[in-house]
């Protein structure tokens, strides 16, 4: 009946027995995990260097915000979206407080740890990672005046092969976290008067760790209960707890997930002998569930091996949330010379930032005039380009003319002496909020009919500029020029390293909201090809604008898609959006090929 114990914690300093467990070597800034240099700190917080009393590299911290303050630290490699992290340190806290490790993508998304020893103590904690972005450390005293020192910091991380480019969505073990010698309660939020405590009971009457539920009778009709975070999730996330319960006195208690502020789903526990006991539910919202133990009376109950399973939708699955009814109209927005904002027509989704690329001509330099027209609706947006040292001109035209997609213009007018080549403009989309998992799972682009996710395709190498360590996806699609080149050679084709095996059927590349069948979506007539980098994960479709004699001009259009539906559908909408594009662009001959 019992199950191996799916927690790890604070325990003496050791290399995880399983061979599985790869050591993280670098930091994002280069230098070695542990070096104090490495760690950055926040609001008025001062960091010293120093040493732990074994000569591990370690930092003083001492806090002056009144709110709180301490370092934070960004590790490189990437975990890996469901890979497993164990982080290893020794901290002592001097005064104030007790001090919080959170973990998380870029955000406070769990907690690790809570530090609370005067003297140096080995801390270990083992999480679940919810994203292939980059994982943060934050470590952090509430209030001023307080002080703590860690050092000696040591990551793995447990993936498959590669862990930046995980293959499988499913399941996210996130678990309780034990504090020996303390109380556990600081790692959950607390509701109910008076609040109730999670201890460890001694002695246990099971070999796995366990904990001690007390919650006295509640005064008025707040039930007491202690509420842990499980980050943020999109719809669609099939969370599921286990755990094996028993009453010790009082009851009933219960396990419950909770989103929104109200309970979702939840199980009784009832009984003095020990039981599983199991809660599911499917996410109908994005939101930043909790999962919590609780009662509605004076209960004390054991609580071991709980363990929460998060399992994110299914990237080419059906839809298992429905769309809302309301739609709103798309507007457009301009953020810099480089970017613009769109507000998606569906309510429940962030506006996504189209970031510019000058690539072939301009690399990455602003403009040195930039011109804007946005028109009063939001409907339609212009932008024009200015370089002192080119006498080529570069328009950005968008415009909302379409309940569900954008037209999008790149132009560029030839008012010098000589000829341009081959222009290629960038265009990236970046889905932005909390609830877009970090990874290129949801990217999907159209070979031989089918889906094809861009995080089980191959990745080349990471360049050492502009994008040092990000590990990038690039293919090509059929009638492109490298596709054509690949058909010359034949058997003796070889990729160079920026190229994936994959080859698309024709320019479509989508982006899937999890858990609905809803797409984001570029076509246009003539690409280079598919690519973007994994840490966004953003969508890269860069268009081709044919030459263009002195004094002409030459466009390319393309549609950025807010499409409802299959997969399929979307495909066979493409083809015809692609055929309309192609009627009214200026196109290179090979791009004129069916």
């Amino acid at each position: 009946m019992l199950r191996p114990a799916a927690i790890l914690m604070l325990l003496p300093l050791a290399l995880p027995a399983s061979a599985e467990w790869v050591p993280v070597l670098e930091a994002d800034a280069g230098a070695m995990v542990g070096d104090p240099a490495d760690w950055g700190a926040y609001r008025q917080a001062e960091v010293t260097p120093m040493q732990t009393p074994g000569g591990a590299p370690a930092v003083h911290v001492a806090n002056a915000d009144p709110r709180f303050g301490g370092v934070r630290i960004t590790i490189s490699p990437r975990g890996g979206l469901g890979n497993r992290m164990c982080v290893e340190l020794e901290a002592r806290v001097l005064s104030g407080p007790p001090v919080t490790v959170y973990v998380g993508p870029n955000s406070w998304n769990q907690v690790g740890a809570v530090l609370a020893s005067p003297e140096w103590q080995p801390v270990a904690f083992e999480i679940g990672l919810l994203s292939d972005a980059p994982t943060v450390l934050h470590i952090a005293q509430p209030g001023p005046e307080g002080a703590f020192e860690l050092g000696g910091l040591r990551v793995f991380v447990q993936a498959p092969d590669d862990p930046q480019v995980p293959a499988d969505l499913g399941p996210i073990d996130l678990a309780v976290i034990g504090h020996v010698g303390g109380e556990v309660t600081p790692l959950f939020v607390s509701t109910g008067q008076p609040a109730p405590t999670l201890t460890s009971p001694e002695p246990r009457d099971l070999a796995s760790p366990s904990w001690r539920f007390s919650a006295p009778a509640p005064a008025g009709e707040a039930a007491p209960s202690l509420r842990q975070g499980l980050g943020a999730l999109p719809a669609g996330t099939r969370l599921r707890i286990e755990a094996l319960c028993r009453v010790v006195e009082g009851g009933p208690g219960r396990l419950s997930l909770l989103w929104n502020g109200a309970e979702g789903a939840s199980a009784e526990v009832a009984g003095s002998e020990w039981q599983d006991v199991t809660v599911e539910a499917l996410l109908p919202v994005d939101a930043m569930p909790q999962w919590g133990i609780g009662a509605e009376g004076a209960c004390e109950l054991l609580l071991a091996d709980p363990r929460v399973l998060v399992t994110l939708p299914d990237p080419a699955g059906p839809g298992v949330v429905a769309l809302p009814d309301e739609r709103r109209p798309i507007t457009l927005a301009m953020g810099d010379a480089k970017s613009i904002f769109i507000t998606p027509p569906w309510p429940f989704m962030r506006r996504i930032l189209a970031h510019l690329e000058y690539n072939s001509r301009w690399n990455y330099r602003f403009p040195d005039e930039h011109e804007v027209e946005l028109s009063e609706a939001g409907d339609r947006l212009t932008l024009r380009w200015h370089f002192a040292d080119d006498p080529v001109g570069y328009v950005v035209a968008m415009t909302a003319d379409r309940p569900d997609s954008v037209l999008v213009e790149a132009r560029l007018t030839n008012e010098g002496d000589e000829p341009t080549a081959i222009f290629v403009p960038g265009f990236c989309l970046q889905l932005m909020g909390e609830w877009s998992p970090r990874s290129f799972a949801y990217t999907i682009i159209p070979r031989d009919g089918e889906p094809l996710r861009l995080d089980i395709a191959t990745q080349f190498a990471p360049t050492d500029e502009p994008w040092p360590r990000f590990g990038w996806v690039r293919a090509d699609y059929a009638n492109s020029e490298a596709h054509e080149a690949r058909q010359e050679a034949g058997d003796a084709y070889e990729p160079d390293d920026r190229r994936v095996r994959e080859v698309g059927d024709f320019p479509l590349l989508a982006r899937r909201v999890p858990g609905r069948d809803a797409w984001v979506a570029w076509v246009w007539p003539d690409v280079t090809g598919y690519f973007g980098n994994a840490a966004a994960p953003c969508m890269h479709m860069d268009p081709v604008l044919a030459p263009a004699a002195p004094g002409e001009s030459a466009g390319v259009f393309g549609r950025m898609i807010f499409f409802e539906g299959t997969w399929a559908q979307l495909r066979e909408h493409a083809k015809t959006v692609r055929a309309e594009l192609a009627a009214i662009s200026d196109l290179r001959p090979a791009a004129r090929k069916e």
